[in-house]
């Protein structure tokens, strides 16, 4: 459901727009709600047609009023009641905050609405308070609910119910922890920007939460222990000296603004150490393996026999099997020091382990949300007191959901919800890919670089001695730090294919059979006679993004991909044209219009339009593949994102010719109409403007497929029974190329022509090709099996008067699992140990919440608020990534 929220800036009080901001996230944290509300400045050029498109396509519209009623908002809610004057009753909706105006009397349909219980700081104040700031949360979560709950008093389905905050913001903001740091500065400590408010970022620098006040103090003395550390000793963010001086960044330290970390280690006193009470201890791995888990887990029992040998009280530790999956089915063993033996320095992970995807589900949020509860439940009937995490990014975030859930239930008035023990979770970062943000360098990272990278030695002999294309697909689900730093270290790679990087198997394919043509035409005279070999190395999820052109494609008959594969491409790279049943034939997209149900997308534009072009889209949804039918939706598109569209002439005046079949027709035929004065007249700017894109589309990459298809297809259909050997095979083909004929010009279509407006990706789309979590692994063998096929069948289809390409060989090694299988390293041993060590050292003194890390050379606790904040990534643009490319060879813009 769209909601559109409308709200007028008041320089006096931006506290008010930030509160609309943060109701939009807590909102967009609902199962099927699409809040909307303006970013940008409402003089920019893209305002009508945003905040346009928007009031036309919400379905409710929520007006906040202070203390007077902007123009703009004027404006939004005349077009919300002209569009919706039937229902309106049903969908207007207001919000006042305190000293809000009178509302206009042509408004009075936005009469009923809620009041905003306390005055709004701005966020910006030096002076703003913790206090201030968890009411001002509440306050914004307490609006957002009564908004839903007045949606669904209105609505046909009643079985909604409101999901409380889970403290993760939407999606990744952020990819580079430089990139936070200079947010925070720029807002003096503050992070003000409307989209990250929108997106759920905390406002302020975070603190270490604490569970309770330490009163105990601590029985193992500094001798056997170490210094103690006090709260005060902070480890300052950034080192840069530009953040230090005072220039061009407000004047100030980031010590003043309180960009800092807490620093790890052990406390004077402690929380947990009242030998009158039992402690329980749970410990959960999540996620692959990697070398120096082991080491890690030790550290904990080991630290926590420490402590129970100086406070002797009934200490019980327990693992969870199988991830987060064995707290909710409650798989668990209790685990003594005596256990661990030499455990430490082995691959591998004592516990079993397993992804729990479920935890990050963002597609069904309230399923997720029935989960977290039961982990937290589960959590509680075992009297868990402490939980460590030990996993990547996807077990940070859910472990900050799990703390953030238990501390909503234990404080919640509910008797149905509320629980009656506090659990305190701390985590501990296990990365391969070394994507967690804030930690400088995860344990096992050096070693599966140094592993992967003699791998590649070692298949490059392999591809050399019997010369062929390696492929190399090495894990990294949403960076590329394993594969760019294994292609540097190794000098053997002729590509390194990341998925911070976009490229296409166009550019990759020219480029490398340019390579290898070379290295066979100079064999003789600069490789002493070796035959053509090379090496390219992948990750799983770097997708080419022309990959919809090899799908199904039958001048590549042999990809061999499965239909779960396609799936999950398609997904991955946000085509919306095969994900959706009821466009997968391109003449549905006008039946879906005028044909559409009551109460659907469709009918809502439908009921908007002209008798007149309801009239031509009847008619448009009975014209076939005509060129006519292509401009009439052509037009309906553009129509919808004016903000006035009533009576255009234009519409009223497309002719309508004779069915055209051929593509070729029809672009001619678009072009005859753009050339011809008595059309254009009649013809806006935008759709001039649309035409002759449509003009300039990559004819190669669609079009003319679909020309070469057609010819097929029509040779096949007059010429080729006798040509085929049977006519089960001629009719499997001809069917072949009829789909693919159908979704080939669907797609061309749909990125020509149309628009998000009237086709809707829906919540399965992923448009910012992104995966949260694991890589399925679907569209990780899919993948390798769109690169490495293609690059085989384009390098035997070379010219070839020597016959040397026609069998050319090309082979896939995925080394993945043996990587991190390997024994951990010493490094990693001690690293992983000190972790553990530091995480109960913390633990036990009440801090809770946070993620234990080493940041620059120094130990410290960085809040999970900081760490959910997106996933690490391979900077494109910086000095890393160019020497990667100076050591492949490689173009840095393969698009």
């Amino acid at each position: 459901m769209k909601i559109f929220l409308s709200f007028h800036y008041d320089p006096q009080n931006q506290g008010q727009e930030q509160f609309v901001f943060r109701v939009s996230y807590y909102l967009r944290k609902q199962d099927d709600m699409e809040p909307y509300c303006y970013t940008g400045d409402s003089n920019d050029d893209q305002w009508r047609n945003s905040v346009g498109r928007a009031v036309m396509k919400c379905d409710k519209f929520v007006l906040f009023v202070g203390r007077e009623i902007g123009q703009a908002q004027i404006t939004e809610a005349k077009a919300f009641l002209r569009e919706h004057e039937k229902t309106i009753g049903n969908d207007a909706l207001s919000v006042f905050f305190k000293n809000a105006c009178a509302l206009p009397n042509e408004f009075f349909q936005f009469n009923s609405g809620i009041r905003v219980n306390q005055s709004l700081y701005d966020l910006g104040r030096d002076d703003l308070t913790d206090n201030q700031e968890d009411a001002f949360e509440s306050e914004a979560q307490r609006c957002a609910r009564e908004i839903l709950k007045h949606i669904l008093s209105q609505s046909t389905s009643d079985r909604q119910r409101w999901i409380p905050a889970d403290g993760l913001p939407i999606g990744y903001p952020f990819g580079y922890e430089k990139k936070i740091i200079k947010e925070f500065i720029k807002g003096n400590g503050r992070l003000l920007s409307p989209k990250y408010l929108a997106d759920g970022c905390p406002i302020k620098w975070p603190k270490i939460k604490k569970m309770g006040t330490p009163n105990c103090p601590n029985p193992i003395p500094v001798s056997e222990i170490g210094d103690y550390r006090q709260y005060a000793n902070c480890i300052i963010v950034d080192v840069m000296g530009r953040n230090h001086d005072g220039l061009g960044t407000g004047g100030c330290c980031l010590a003043a603004r309180k960009l800092t970390f807490p620093e790890a280690g052990p406390r004077e006193n402690l929380l947990y150490a009242d030998n009158r009470n039992n402690l329980t201890v749970g410990i959960v791995v999540s996620g692959g393996i990697a070398p120096g888990i082991n080491a890690v887990i030790a550290g904990i029992v080991q630290r926590h026999s420490l402590y129970d040998r100086g406070i002797p009280s009934n200490l019980n530790i327990y693992m969870y099997r199988d991830g987060f999956e064995g707290i909710r089915t409650r798989r668990k063993f209790e685990l003594r020091e005596s256990m661990l033996m030499d455990q430490s320095t082995l691959g591998g992970s004592m516990i079993n382990t397993s992804r729990y995807d479920e935890l990050l589900e963002v597609k069904n949020r309230g399923k997720r949300e029935g989960l977290l509860t039961e982990v937290v439940r589960h959590l509680e009937h075992d009297q868990i007191d402490i939980l460590y995490v030990i996993g990547g990014d996807g077990s940070m975030r859910a472990a900050h959901a799990i703390w953030t859930r238990a501390q909503e239930m234990f404080r919640s008035d509910d008797p149905n919800r509320k629980i009656h023990k506090q659990v305190s979770v701390v985590a501990i970062p296990k990365t391969m890919d070394n994507d967690v943000l804030w930690v400088w360098q995860s344990f096992g990272f050096l070693s599966a670089v140094e592993k992967a990278k003699d791998f590649i030695v070692q298949l490059n002999t392999e591809a050399k001695s019997n010369p062929r294309l390696c492929i190399v697909q090495l894990f990294g689900s949403d960076s590329g730090f394993v594969v760019s730093h294994a292609a540097l270290a190794s000098g053997a790679c002729m590509a390194a294919l990341i998925p911070e990087v976009n490229f296409t198997m166009r550019k990759l394919s020219a480029y490398i059979t340019e390579k290898m043509k070379m290295k066979y035409r100079d064999r003789d005279i600069q490789n002493n006679g070796q035959s053509p070999y090379g090496l390219v190395l992948l990750g799983e999820t770097a997708i080419p993004q022309d990959v919809e052109h090899y799908i199904d494609n039958p001048s590549y008959p042999d990809l061999g991909l499965e239909e779960e594969e396609k799936e999950a491409i398609r997904r991955f790279m946000g085509s919306s044209l095969l994900c959706r049943e009821d466009i997968r034939n391109w003449q549905g997209l006008a039946d879906a219009i005028y044909n559409s149900p009551e109460g659907s997308p469709g009918k809502r534009i439908l009921d908007f339009m002209p008798i007149e072009v309801k009239a031509i889209l009847g008619h448009a949804s009975d014209l076939g593949s005509s060129s006519s039918r292509l401009l009439v939706l052509s037009a309906i598109n553009q129509m919808l994102k004016q903000e006035e569209f009533f009576g255009r002439k234009y519409f009223r005046d497309i002719a309508f010719t004779t069915e055209l079949r051929e593509v070729e027709d029809i672009l001619q035929h678009v072009k005859e109409m753009t050339g011809t004065k008595g059309a254009t007249c009649y013809m806006g700017e935008d759709i001039k403007s649309l035409v002759q894109k449509l003009m300039t589309v990559p004819i190669s990459c669609e079009a003319r497929e679909i020309v070469n298809l057609l010819e097929k297809k029509s040779h096949l259909e007059t010429h080729s029974w006798t040509d085929i050997p049977t006519r089960d095979d001629n009719l499997t083909l001809l069917q072949r190329l009829r789909q693919r004929l159908i979704e080939k010009f669907n797609r061309l279509l749909l990125e020509v022509v149309f628009s998000d407006d009237i086709i809707a990706t829906g919540p399965s789309i992923q448009k910012n090709r992104r995966v949260q979590g694991q890589t399925p692994d679907e569209l990780r063998s899919g993948g390798l099996k769109i690169v490495s096929r293609v690059l085989k069948q384009d390098i035997q289809n070379l010219d070839d008067p020597d016959r040397y390409w026609h069998k050319y060989r090309v082979f896939v090694n995925e080394p993945r699992h043996l990587i991190r299988a390997i024994a951990p390293s010493v490094s990693d041993v001690i690293f992983g140990q000190r972790l553990g060590i530091l995480a109960v050292d913390n633990a036990m003194a009440g801090y809770t919440d946070f993620m234990v890390s080493q940041w620059l050379t120094e130990y410290v606790m960085v809040p999970l608020k900081l760490t959910v904040l997106g996933r690490k990534r391979v900077p494109h643009n910086g000095i890393f990534w160019k020497s990667v490319l100076a050591g492949t060879g490689q173009a840095p813009d393969m698009i």
